[in-house]
């Protein structure tokens, strides 16, 4: 089975970038989880850290598989196809799916504020075993992607709801883009605009969840 995504030949510079700093600003986002844990040992908070480390780390390991694997088909888009590819590189681009759903799934374990690595450990292994006995691992991702945040997205919400914290609403809208960006990103097969979309969602969300950790900070 082949499976692919198309950029458009313009973009292709600015998404490996775009994707760099995407890692950079979740490994801040977790070195700034992790300090504060150190501060008031709350455990969700080294969960939290942990999730976002997860996600920078799929995150490089995107920009860098960008850059090796990314064929330009002369149409004006450039194409990512598994097909034909040595087994070490396909293997990096399941590395980068099962790094960011185990991101996302620390992420929604932290929503239960509990501390229970049976529950955990259940968790992150049905999403993995989903995710490697699909036939189709890339829309298989997507729409993992899509249900883990939308369990994230809606219990910040309900928090937001029952406390009107206003950190929680900064990080539901964060989460809420990534929602919709990943929703957009199952069509990025079909059409490159899904693409471009997508990583602007994910910058606006990642930079408001930055800006509202390093706010809390101040404080």
């Amino acid at each position: 089975m082949t499976y692919s995504y198309l950029i458009p030949d313009w973009f292709f510079k600015f998404g490996i970038g775009m994707e760099i700093l995407f890692g950079i600003i979740t490994i801040s986002i977790a070195i700034i989880a992790f300090s504060c844990y150190k501060t008031c040992r709350e455990d969700s908070l080294k969960r939290f850290g942990l999730g976002f480390l997860l996600i920078s780390l799929s995150y490089l390991t995107w920009a860098i598989i960008n850059i090796i694997l990314l064929k330009d088909t002369g149409t004006g888009y450039m194409i990512l196809t598994t097909e034909g590819l040595p087994l070490i590189y396909i293997s990096s681009i399941y590395l980068h799916m099962a790094l960011f759903i185990s991101g996302l799934i620390t992420l929604a374990y932290t929503t239960f504020k509990i501390e229970k690595g049976e529950l955990y450990y259940l968790l992150l292994g049905l999403g993995l075993l989903v995710l490697a006995s699909s036939f189709n691992k890339l829309l298989t991702f997507r729409i993992l992607s899509v249900f883990l945040l939308t369990f994230i997205s809606y219990n910040y919400i309900l928090e937001w709801i029952k406390n009107k914290n206003k950190k929680t609403l900064i990080i539901f809208s964060s989460f809420l883009l990534l929602l919709l960006s990943n929703l957009d990103l199952v069509f990025s097969d079909q059409f490159y605009s899904s693409y471009v979309i997508s990583h602007i969602l994910e910058l606006c969300a990642y930079s408001i969840m930055l800006f509202g950790l390093v706010r809390t900070l101040k404080k």
